[in-house]
């Protein structure tokens, strides 16, 4: 019986034809949507500072900016190297911050993190690979730490699944406790930290 979700994640060549078309192909830069979205999500970070952060999926550096004005280091990591290229230029002014190309779950950066974003990425994936970036993650969060996620609730033909199956995971997850949550029409923030009582 078929779940309706994909069975692959999206990869790098769906990601590059996305990019050749536009520099910005989801109007990240002037859509009030995004902008609002941005607001919400850092206005819950229950911390007013981080000291060293990571967020997979920057695309073109728009809530990386946001999120550089709240933290000592954040390393962005983007699949394609057009979003890495621009996102670097828009950050090169910003101190403690690092731009590379990198697609999770596939890779996880060496360093722990006391806050990771995963905003508008986790529906890229197909199931496997979602599980996989929620065990990457558990693992490189460092106690206490925060990591959130916030996606698009409608449904859309080009993701493996909608946001809300991914919020539905999250939560069910015993590796994470959680700390806050705020959803509407057309999307949804998740606020976890580590579990330390280590529930699987």
């Amino acid at each position: 019986m078929s779940t309706g979700q994909a069975e692959e994640s999206l990869g790098a060549a769906y990601f590059a034809a996305k990019y050749q078309a536009s520099t910005d192909p989801w109007q990240l830069s002037d859509s009030w949507y995004e902008r609002r979205k941005y607001a919400c999500t850092t206005a819950l970070l229950p911390r007013e500072h981080y000291n060293n952060a990571f967020e997979p999926g920057c695309s073109i550096g728009i809530l990386s900016e946001v999120l550089s004005r709240r933290c000592g280091r954040l390393l962005c990591w983007d699949i394609d190297d057009r979003a890495v290229e621009t996102t670097r230029r828009r950050l090169a002014p910003k101190p403690g911050v690092t731009v590379e190309e990198g697609a999770v779950p596939g890779n996880w950066p060496k360093s722990t993190f006391d806050l990771i974003v995963v905003s508008e990425l986790a529906y890229d994936l197909c199931a496997n690979d979602r599980r996989a970036l929620w065990t990457a993650a558990a693992a490189g969060l460092q106690r206490g730490g925060t990591l959130v996620a916030v996606h698009w609730r409608p449904a859309c033909a080009e993701h493996c699944c909608n946001g809300d199956t991914v919020h539905d995971e999250l939560r069910a997850d015993r590796r994470f406790v959680p700390l806050g949550c705020y959803s509407e029409r057309d999307f949804v923030i998740d606020l976890v930290t580590t579990n330390e009582q280590g529930g699987r």
